[in-house]
């Protein structure tokens, strides 16, 4: 037996009562309004079962995604917004360029997993796009060409670094 085999008990219960501590990740993050510089994000509020534990804030994540960005530089050089209530604004962008955004509930003992990302074109042109535009999760990384053959190609790759367990994601 190892050494912490001893405690193991002692880590389910923590693990446990860590549940209705921390956030759950937020669910249903998504851009209301794309504007010339700004967007205007929306999301469920995290309910949580203990009166004691209620998210305090929602904290905001973007950056502006280059030509070359990929799944493996999402959470560096991000800045942020924070909001005490399920939407914020996240002004300042560049128009014309694509943004990528995520959003983390906070508590008093921590933060929740982050939400899916989402990802933005700045068009420029104040537009909703609940009715313009479609949402779409990030790309598939490490893709690879793990077998090829005289008339077929394997191709194999992970799926997008985050998202919601709920999130159907299906490849065509």
């Amino acid at each position: 037996m190892g050494a912490c085999s001893a405690y193991i008990g002692n880590m389910l219960t923590c693990l446990e009562e860590g549940s209705t501590k921390f956030p759950a990740p937020v669910k249903n993050f998504h851009a209301v309004f794309v504007g010339d510089d700004s967007v205007t994000l929306e999301w469920d509020a995290v309910k949580m079962v203990e009166e004691d534990n209620q998210v305090q804030q929602y904290e905001v994540y973007y950056k502006e995604l280059m030509d070359n960005s990929s799944s493996a530089d999402m959470f560096s050089d991000n800045r942020s917004v924070n909001s005490t209530s399920a939407s914020a604004v996240v002004s300042g962008l560049a128009s014309g360029h694509r943004h990528q955004f995520f959003v983390i509930a906070r508590n008093q003992f921590g933060t929740s997993l982050p939400s899916s990302v989402v990802t933005v074109n700045v068009t420029g042109a104040g537009s909703d796009p609940a009715s313009d535009t479609s949402g779409r999760p990030s790309a598939p990384h490490s893709v690879i060409l793990s077998e090829a053959g005289i008339n077929y190609l394997t191709i194999t790759w992970s799926g997008p670094a985050i998202s919601h367990p709920e999130d159907r994601i299906k490849y065509k």
